[in-house]
């Protein structure tokens, strides 16, 4: 009974602050649409409102939506620096080993003195002045199931979702396919509200299933406990890869809204071709499992099978494909033949996504298709690209980040994106998310992990810089994303 009066409660709560939010971002619009309106009348280059008289392409959605341009940097006049806790959600340790604030701090988040000085000094100026909140995009998205698919970089995606959720007080419940490890309940940390992982090194090598509650009360505070555990020495170590499954699952039961998030690296498999495999010590159910057959087209199928909404990015991985017929003596496709490949490949995502072959047979529309912008490399090399295919030629550590050559123009797997999506229909504007060009000049906003020198491809998180980045996700929701009722996934029952 005090479970529901508690819930009953926290709906009331969240219906009143809907209401007032509603009422600001009403107010906030309104203020956007007359300083669109004036600066037409002006004859300025910055008419990005609604009802905008600017008609570059890019700079306004539909007649009766948001823009959707990805917005600039602005200088703000903060006096005070950001303090290192202002920065690092806790929440991050459900999805990683580091438990502790200060390993967190050092090793996923913009914890540097000289990072925090950047991003104290920086503020995300929209497009039209409206700041969005993953809050507004829930409500367009009730009964939608809604997948992330790509590389590392797409889970960093997913990860600072996440972190919007806890923030914003959302109660959820989450999966997350760990298979390295067969975790157990003694390796979560249930106290300050977020299951923190602690000691998976211990942990024996196999796989697992973890199911976390994320709950906010109305009074009192954050509350996560682990639903279950489902731990196996061998078959769950593979699952991921043999049976498609996702690595990592939200559901928000208030707006009857999943998040999944499915690995898709590229048409290809490093380790179906690694040493390790050609001598027989990787076994060959796995083999089987990572061939490009099932690891590209079976996780693009099984990903978009139930999707309402698919948001997609292909394109880091594209920098060192394992080819026979390498001209250098790397082993290694480059230039043109890289170039070529990734375009092949691209265009057959995008054709997949949009003629899904169970959907047709079942009269079913495609899912609706977002595209996300490559992330921009900041690794040091003659040429200022930043990218590492060009950076790893030199074989040597590099001590830090790299600012751009040329922080205007497009890296070329962006131009290829840009490219493809038009070729196959996309409305580029509208279904390509920006981001290469806010982080473009952020070269000191990398994660702080430490090998061969910092790595200059993940950003490191704080709110400054991942709220922008998701702005223009949130954008094209608002604008374009509608439920069909699919309900909650048997995997989250």
């Amino acid at each position: 009974m005090r479970v529901e009066e508690e819930l009953r409660e926290l709906r009331i709560e969240h219906l009143n602050t809907r209401r007032c939010e509603a009422k600001s971002t009403s107010t906030a619009m309104q203020r956007a649409k007359a300083r669109g309106r004036a600066r037409g009348r002006g004859g300025g280059a910055r008419g990005n409102g609604r009802g905008s008289t600017d008609d570059r392409p890019g700079r306004t959605g539909p007649a009766t939506g948001l823009c959707i341009a990805a917005g600039t940097w602005a200088t703000t006049n903060r006096t005070h620096a950001l303090q290192p806790h202002e920065a690092c959600p806790r929440v991050l340790s459900a999805y990683s080993d580091l438990n502790t604030p200060a390993l967190r701090a050092e090793k996923l988040c913009c914890s540097r003195p000289e990072q925090l000085e950047q991003l104290a000094a920086l503020r995300h100026e929209t497009c039209d002045g409206v700041e969005l909140r993953l809050t507004d995009a829930l409500e367009a998205l009730r009964d939608t199931r809604v997948v992330f698919l790509g590389d590392s970089l797409m889970q960093n995606v997913f990860e600072a979702l996440t972190t919007a959720l806890h923030r914003e007080g959302h109660a959820f419940r989450a999966r997350r396919w760990n298979p390295e490890r067969q975790l157990g309940r003694e390796h979560y940390d249930e106290s300050g509200g977020v299951c923190a992982l602690r000691n998976s090194g211990r942990a024996p090598v196999g796989g697992s299933i973890v199911d976390l509650e994320f709950s906010r009360p109305a009074r009192g505070a954050a509350r996560c406990r682990v639903l279950g555990v489902n731990a196996s020495s061998r078959a769950l170590r593979y699952q991921n890869a043999c049976d498609n499954a996702p690595a990592s699952a939200l559901h928000v039961p208030l707006t009857r809204t999943t998040f999944t998030m499915h690995r898709l690296n590229g048409n290809f498999s490093r380790d179906a071709t690694s040493p390790a495999v050609r001598r027989g010590a990787m076994e060959k159910e796995l083999a089987r499992c990572i061939a490009p057959a099932h690891s590209f087209d079976g996780r693009i199928a099984a990903a978009s099978a139930d999707a309402d909404l698919v948001i997609a990015n292909l394109g880091a991985w594209y920098n060192n494909v394992p080819s026979k017929d390498a001209k250098d003596g790397s082993g290694a496709m480059s230039g043109a033949a890289l170039a070529a490949r990734y375009e092949d490949d691209l265009g057959h995502l995008l054709r997949r996504l949009r003629a899904h072959e169970r959907r047709v047979e079942e009269g079913r529309p495609p899912p609706r298709v977002l595209l996300m912008e490559s992330v921009v490399q900041h690794f040091p090399e003659s040429g200022g690209t930043g990218l590492w295919d060009a950076a790893r030629k030199y074989k040597r550590c590099h001590r830090q980040c790299a600012p751009l050559g040329d922080e205007q123009a497009l890296d070329w797997r962006n131009a290829a994106l840009h490219r493809v999506a038009a070729r196959e229909g996309f409305d580029v504007p509208s279904q390509v998310v920006p981001l290469a060009s806010l982080l473009r000049p952020l070269h000191g906003l990398h994660h702080n992990l430490k090998g061969c020198g910092p790595d200059c491809t993940h950003y490191c998180f704080h709110p400054v810089l991942w709220s922008a980045l998701l702005d223009g996700v949130y954008r094209r929701i608002v604008n374009g994303a509608t439920g069909r009722g699919t309900g909650l996934p048997s995997y989250l029952v």
